[in-house]
């Protein structure tokens, strides 16, 4: 289960959350990590009490996640994925194809469906994936 954190699996619904509430409740977090916020300040905001992630489009049929964090204690519970699968989600409503991420940790992704296409001018690997795709994976 999780990576030594001696928490058992918690079922932690998903919101909708202002910038604010992601600011208080993951902000120390976020900084630790080093995360940008630029641009995320006005964007649509989900999560949970251990994750968080935002979406923001990426011009065209492109979605963008930004802001991707699990809580420390928290990690390799599954609570990432959770948000993830409501953001997948809400970007299906929202009429997007295909989704993008700036990440650090490529592999997680690239477990879940992405590829990466680039690495951004700061070295950050650039990853993308078909939405209709991720949808398929998601576990009923």
């Amino acid at each position: 289960m999780g990576e030594g954190a001696g928490h058992q699996r918690i079922e932690f619904p998903v919101h909708e959350v202002p910038w604010s509430e992601i600011k208080s409740r993951f902000g120390a977090a976020q900084r630790a990590e080093r995360l940008p916020t630029k641009e995320v300040k006005s964007a649509r905001w989900f999560a949970s009490e251990a994750a968080c992630a935002a979406l923001v489009p990426a011009g065209g049929k492109r979605g963008r996640i930004k802001g991707t964090l699990t809580l420390p204690e928290w990690r390799g519970f599954g609570y990432g994925l959770d948000v993830m699968w409501r953001v997948f989600d809400e970007a299906h409503k929202e009429g997007y194809e295909e989704m993008e991420v700036f990440t650090r940790h490529p592999g997680w992704f690239e477990r879940h469906g992405w590829w990466t296409v680039r690495e951004a001018s700061w070295g950050t690997p650039v990853m993308r994936a078909n939405l209709n795709d991720l949808i398929l994976l998601k576990p009923q």
